[in-house]
């Protein structure tokens, strides 16, 4: 696999299944979205670990 731009995205998608199933794959109603002017975050509070922000934000 080839990866191209500022960021290694699929790296980073790797990463998170690997976290998401390492907290016991928790259902997406657990998960809470955070939006600001210069933030956006996706996470668990279940789950201090479960965490994820866009790249670049």
């Amino acid at each position: 696999m080839t990866q191209g731009g500022p960021y290694r995205l699929w790296d980073r998608v790797e990463a998170s299944v690997r976290a998401w199933r390492e907290a016991g794959a928790p259902s997406q109603d657990r998960f809470t979205i955070g939006i600001t002017e210069k933030r956006q975050v996706v996470a668990c509070p279940d789950h201090p670990g479960l965490v994820w922000e866009p790249p670049g934000s």
